[in-house]
Order: structure tokens, then C-alpha cells, then sequence
């Protein structure tokens, strides 16, 4: 499970193993601060699911985040099948554009076949009557994200909407279906720690740029905030 912290890593861990397993809060700061591995029996497979922490917060420099990928790589070794980038589906920000951008620069190629996108709060699309399918229409840099995703063909194979208000245990059997067809046309092959470090090593120079521009970028929110606070602040001494 990738994803930025806030957008539902922990909760969708717990959906999918059926069990409290991770915690899972609201909070600015990621709960998980370690990598978390957690095995159930889902739709008759034995699935080990791992929650990571949210790997892209501004404290943590460029290569403690190598640092911790490698750490949860190794505890699905010998490597995991899928990746499941968590989007939150009402809040699609230009934050999250420059988090999927590095998560894929940092990955590599290789690990495009092995991923899929999962949008969490597909309660919104319920309670709003919308589709899916008319609100990917509405953002080109979304559907171009989705369409880079998984060795699958059909679009809709590409990612998956969990609604977080309806315990419906089909959200998960649907997901794990699309998983198991990923994995059999990757013909059970898995991403491995030496694609991880070759991806590493191709794209170092690009990796500290893209991070040094979401740092800055996330800088200039925080000094945003932190003005608007005093200002707040400055109107309730008045």
C-alpha cells in the first residue's frame, strides 16, 4: 500500500485482511511509522498486506525514503505482486500529482505492470449519484496516470473504488479478482529489490529533483498555513 499520509492506507489494509490489524486515525502526521506486514485469508488466497508509512512528509529526506521502501520491499520478499497506490477520490490535488509522479519515477518502469490505483471515500460518487467513469473524464492527468498502471488492458482493470461507508465484503473480492489477473499475465512474476535498486540508480538525479520540488512544495503550504494561523490569531486578540 502507497500513498501519501491522511488518504486511507491503513483503513484499506484493514478492509482487505478483514481484521483491525493497522491503525488507522485521522491525523496530519502519518500514523503508520514503520513498514507493517499483516497476512489474512481474503477470497480463499493467503494475501500478506503491507501498510507503509507516509513516505513523502516533509521531515524525511530523500534517502530515508529509499530507505524505508527497501525495508517493506524486503518483507514481501521475495518481492511483492502488486502495488496499490491509495488515492483519496474527493481530493485529487496538485500535491497528489507530484506524489504519483515520484512514486512512479522512483519505481521504475518495471513496476508499472505490477501496479494499480485504488480510490478510497467512493462513498462521495454514491451519495453525489456519479460515476467513476464521469469523474476520471474530468481530469486528463488522472486517466493518464491510471492508463500507465498494470499489465491489464481494459481501463477499468486499472484501479478499483473502495466505499468506505458500505461493509460490503464484494469491494474486496473484486479488487483481489483484478489482482489475480495482473498476477497471472506478469505469469506470477513479482517486482524484485534489484529492479527497485536499478530504478535507483537510473533515476537518482531526477528522484532528488522531484523530491527537492514536492519538499518546497509542501514548505510553501505549511508557511501558507502557519501565516493564515497568525492572522486567525491576531482577530481573535481584537
Amino acid at each position: 500500500l502507497l500513498g501519501k499520509t491522511g488518504v486511507g492506507k491503513s483503513a484499506t489494509g484493514n478492509r482487505i485482511t478483514g481484521k483491525k490489524a493497522f491503525e488507522s486515525k485521522v491525523s496530519f502526521s502519518s500514523v503508520t511509522s514503520v513498514c507493517q506486514k499483516e497476512t489474512s485469508d481474503v477470497a480463499g488466497l493467503n494475501l500478506a498486506v503491507i501498510d507503509t508509512p507516509g513516505l513523502f512528509e516533509t521531515e524525511k529526506g530523500n534517502q530515508e525514503v529509499v530507505e524505508k521502501i527497501a525495508r517493506c520491499i524486503s518483507l514481501a520478499a521475495p518481492g511483492p505482486h502488486v502495488f496499490l497506490v491509495v488515492l483519496q477520490l474527493n481530493k485529487f490535488t496538485t500535491e497528489d500529482k507530484k506524489n504519483t509522479e515520484i512514486i512512479q519515477t522512483m519505481f521504475g518502469e518495471e513496476a508499472a505492470r505490477h501496479t494499480m490505483v485504488l480510490f478510497t471515500h467512493g462513498d462521495v460518487l454514491r451519495e453525489a449519484n456519479i460515476r467513476i467513469e464521469d469523474l476520471l473524464e474530468t481530469s486528463q492527468h488522472l486517466t493518464d496516470i491510471i492508463s500507465q498502471c498494470s499489465i491489464l488492458e481494459k481501463f477499468e482493470d486499472k484501479y478499483h473504488v473502495f466505499d468506505n461507508k458500505v461493509e460490503d465484503p464484494g469491494q474486496v473480492s473484486k479488487l483481489v479478482n483484478k489482482i489475480i489477473r495482473m498476477v497471472e499475465r506478469n505469469r506470477g512474476n513479482f517486482y524484485t529489490k534489484e529492479m527497485f535498486e536499478e530504478a535507483q540508480r537510473a533515476n537518482h538525479d531526477e528522484i532528488k529533483q522531484q523530491t527537492k520540488v514536492y519538499i518546497e512544495f509542501w514548505l510553501g503550504l505549511e508557511f501558507i498555513s502557519t501565516q493564515y494561523n497568525m492572522i486567525s490569531r491576531c482577530h481573535l486578540i481584537i
